[in-house]
C-alpha cells in the first residue's frame, strides 16, 4: 500500500498491552488519512453513548500520506475522539514532530484505549513500545515536562504532552495536547488523555520510510510546489513578516472582527498601532533569535514560518522565548475582551500554553464572564474580595492575565463556574444564554457571521462545534461575482463544497495555511504520486462530512445543536459596513433547510448511516 506502512499502533493503557493492526485498504481509500481515517477507527473502535472521561473513551491520533515524506507542508497529524467540552465527535490536528517520528518508528497511526493504573507517559522506539512511570511529571507545566521527557527519552525524541490543567480530577474541559510549541488545541483532547492518566508520549525516530507510487515524478513535481508557495503574496511573504496577524487587519477592514463578546466589532481606526498586523511585525517580528522579541518558527519540511517566537514582559514567562499568539488567541485574549495591547496578550497565551488549555476557547469564557459582570449577573464585588481585588473590566490586562490562572485551576467558585466553557457556565446562569457565544458548547472564533451568512451557517453545521477551519467561505463570499454575504441564496451550497474540500484537507493533513496554494489540482497530483490513487475530491469529502455527521448523530446530537446563539441569530452587527444588519430567523431556517435538502440528509440532519454500520 503505496503512502502508508500498513502499521497501526493500538495501545491498551490499562493493562499496558499492544498489538499492531494492519490498515484496512478500503479505509485508506475512501477517507484518504488523518481526520477521515482517524474518524472512521472512532466509529469502528467507540462504544456508543460511552462518556468522554470513561476509561472506554477512545483517542486516535493518525497520520496521513505526506507524513514523513518530502512534501512540504503536509506533515501534521491528526487526533480524533469524543469531545468532553462538547460531548460529541471531536478533531484537531497539530503541528510538531510527533506524527514524523511516529511515521519513522514504523507506524501510521495510534490507538489509545483505556486507562493507566498510576500517572504514566507513553514511549516509542521501534519495537520497543512501553508505558512509563510519570508520577514526576504529574502536575508540571508543558515546558517542563517536555524538557523531562526529553531527558527521558533521548534528544532525538519528539515529544508532547498535557499541562496541569488536563489533569484529574479538576481538569478544564478545554484543556488541550502540546507537541513542542504546537498544539491540538480545541475540543478537550488534553482532558480526555489526562482521564487516561497519560501525561505525554515520546517517539524515537526510527529509519523506516514511506513507499511512494511515483518516486520520480513526486521528485519533479517538489521544485514546483515549493516555488508556488513561495510565489503567492501570503505563503511566499506575509505569513513570514507578520504571521496569521494578517488576519486581524483583513478581519477589521471588512466589519467582521468582533469585539466585547460579539457585542460590536471593532474598526480598523481602532486597533491600528496597537494590535494591527504592522504593530506585531515591527515590535515582534523582525529581531533574530535570541534577542528579545521575536523571530519566525515552522514545522517540518514547511517554508511559511507563520509561527512567531515573542519574549513576555509580564507573567510567569517574563523573559523567556516562548510562541507568541496566532490571530485567533491575539483576538480571543485581546480584543474580544477589550484589551488591546500586544504584551499582556502574548503574556496570557503564554500561560494559556504552560497550563495546557486553548486559548480561544479561554478567551471566549472570559469574555462572556466579563459580561455578565457588566449586566450586573456576577456579583463584581465578591470576586475582587475573594480574588485580591480582581476586576473583569473590559480592556483590563490584569483581569486577563488573572482570569488564565483561576480558570486553569478552577480556583474558587469562579473557576469552577467555568473551567467547563461558555455553555456550562450559561447553564448555572440562565440569564445569560443569550450571549453565550457556543455552538454544541464549543466557544466561537474570530468571525463574526453576521457579516457573512454563509460562515454562520457553517458554524451552526460544523462536525465539531461552532469552527472557521471546517468550512471556510469568506474568501468565496468575497470574491464571488455580485454577490452578497448577507443573503439567504447559494450559501448552502458554498458551506457544503468548502466542508467537503476541508474534509479532504484534513484527511491529506495539509497545512491551513498552505491550502490557499495546495489546491485541489495540487492535492490531486500529490494523492497520486505518493498513494497511486485517483482522489475525487468532492466525493472523498462528502463521504468524510457523512462519516462524522453519522459519528455526532450516534452521540446525541440533533438538529436542535445546528443552531446559533441569540445573539448571533436575532440581534442585530453594531458597528463597520454591515451595521445593523441582522439574519433573523426565518433566514437562518432557510439556509439550514436547504443545507440538509443538499446534503441528502433526513429531516433530522442524518445521512444514511445503515452503511457506515454494516460491512464495507
Amino acid at each position: 500500500m503505496y503512502g502508508y506502512l500498513n502499521r497501526v499502533l493500538k495501545m491498551d493503557l490499562t493493562t499496558g498491552g499492544w498489538e499492531v493492526l494492519p490498515l484496512v485498504p478500503e479505509y485508506v481509500r475512501r477517507y484518504i488519512g488523518g481526520r477521515g481515517l482517524g474518524a472512521r477507527y472512532l466509529w469502528d473502535l467507540l462504544p456508543p453513548g460511552t462518556e468522554p472521561f470513561a476509561r472506554e473513551n477512545v483517542a486516535v491520533m493518525m497520520t496521513g500520506p505526506f507524513t514523513g515524506t518530502e512534501v512540504y507542508s503536509c506533515q501534521k497529524y491528526e487526533w480524533v475522539t469524543k469531545s468532553p467540552l462538547t460531548g460529541s465527535y471531536l478533531c484537531s490536528n497539530c503541528g510538531g514532530m510527533l506524527g514524523v517520528n511516529l511515521r519513522r518508528a514504523g507506524y501510521d497511526g495510534l490507538i489509545l484505549t483505556g486507562a493507566a493504573q498510576k500517572p504514566a507517559y507513553l514511549y516509542i522506539d521501534g519495537d520497543t513500545v512501553e508505558l512509563r512511570d510519570a508520577a514526576e511529571l504529574w502536575g508540571k507545566s508543558v515546558s517542563r515536562a517536555q524538557a523531562l521527557l526529553r531527558e527521558r527519552a533521548g534528544s532525538e525524541a519528539a515529544v508532547g504532552c498535557i499541562g496541569p490543567a488536563a489533569e484529574p480530577p479538576r481538569a478544564v474541559r478545554f484543556a488541550g495536547f502540546f507537541d513542542g510549541q504546537r498544539s491540538a488545541g480545541r475540543g478537550g483532547l488534553g482532558a480526555v488523555l489526562g482521564s487516561k492518566l497519560l501525561k505525554g508520549i515520546a517517539i524515537v525516530p526510527g529509519h523506516r520510510e514511506v513507499p511512494v507510487f511515483d518516486r520520480q515524478g513526486l521528485d519533479q513535481l517538489l521544485p514546483d510546489l515549493a516555488r508556488e508557495l513561495k510565489r503567492d503574496r501570503i505563503t511566499g511573504d506575509v505569513l513570514g513578516s507578520v504571521g496569521t496577524m494578517l488576519w486581524i487587519d483583513t478581519l477589521a477592514l471588512n466589519g467582521l472582527l468582533p469585539a466585547h463578546n460579539y457585542q460590536r466589532v471593532a474598526s480598523y481606526a481602532e486597533i491600528r498601532g496597537r494590535l494591527d498586523s504592522e504593530t506585531y511585525r515591527s515590535q515582534f517580528a523582525q529581531l533574530p533569535a535570541g534577542e528579545e522579541g521575536a523571530h519566525s518558527v515552522h514545522c517540518y519540511r514547511c517554508p511559511l514560518q507563520s509561527a512567531k517566537l515573542c519574549t513576555p514582559d509580564r507573567g510567569g514567562s517574563r523573559g523567556k522565548q516562548v510562541r507568541g499568539p496566532e490571530s485567533q488567541s491575539a483576538w480571543a485574549l485581546g480584543i474580544n475582551c477589550g484589551l488591546l495591547d500586544y504584551q499582556p496578550i502574548i503574556a496570557a497565551f503564554a500561560a494559556c500554553n504552560e497550563h495546557g488549555i486553548d486559548a480561544i476557547s479561554l478567551g471566549g469564557t472570559i469574555g462572556f464572564a466579563m459580561e455578565c459582570c457588566q449586566r450586573g449577573l456576577l456579583d463584581r464585588e465578591r470576586i475582587a474580595r475573594d480574588y485580591d481585588g480582581l476586576q473583569l473590566n473590559w480592556g483590563d490586562c490584569e483581569a486577563v492575565l488573572g482570569m488564565v490562572g483561576i480558570i486553569a485551576e478552577r480556583r474558587g467558585w469562579l473557576g469552577e463556574l467555568l473551567a467547563d466553557g461558555v455553555r456550562a457556565a450559561a447553564e448555572r446562569i440562565p440569564e445569560s444564554v443569550d450571549f453565550a457565544l457556543h455552538v454544541k458548547g464549543m466557544e466561537f472564533p474570530s468571525y463574526d457571521p453576521r457579516g457573512v451568512w454563509s460562515m454562520a451557517l457553517a458554524y451552526a453545521t460544523g462536525c465539531r462545534g461552532a469552527c472557521h477551519l471546517k468550512s471556510w467561505t469568506i474568501d468565496a463570499e468575497y470574491s464571488a461575482a455580485n454577490g452578497n454575504p448577507t443573503s439567504v441564496e447559494g450559501k448552502a451550497e458554498m458551506v457544503i463544497d468548502a466542508e467537503n474540500v476541508r474534509a479532504v484537507i484534513d484527511s491529506a493533513l495539509v497545512c491551513t495555511f498552505a491550502s490557499r496554494t495546495i489546491s485541489e489540482a495540487w492535492m490531486k497530483s500529490l494523492v497520486q504520486m505518493v498513494m497511486g490513487l485517483e482522489l475525487e475530491i468532492d466525493a472523498c469529502g462528502r463521504e468524510i462530512c457523512n462519516l462524522e455527521r453519522g459519528l455526532a448523530l450516534r452521540e446525541g446530537i440533533s438538529t436542535l445543536d445546528d443552531g446559533l446563539p441569540f445573539r448571533i441569530r436575532e440581534e442585530p452587527l453594531c458597528g463597520g459596513d454591515y451595521d445593523g444588519v441582522r439574519i433573523g430567523g426565518d433566514n437562518f431556517e432557510r439556509m439550514l433547510a436547504e443545507y440538509y435538502a443538499l446534503r441528502g440528509w433526513e429531516s433530522e440532519g442524518a445521512p444514511v448511516l445503515e452503511r457506515l454500520s454494516g460491512d464495507l
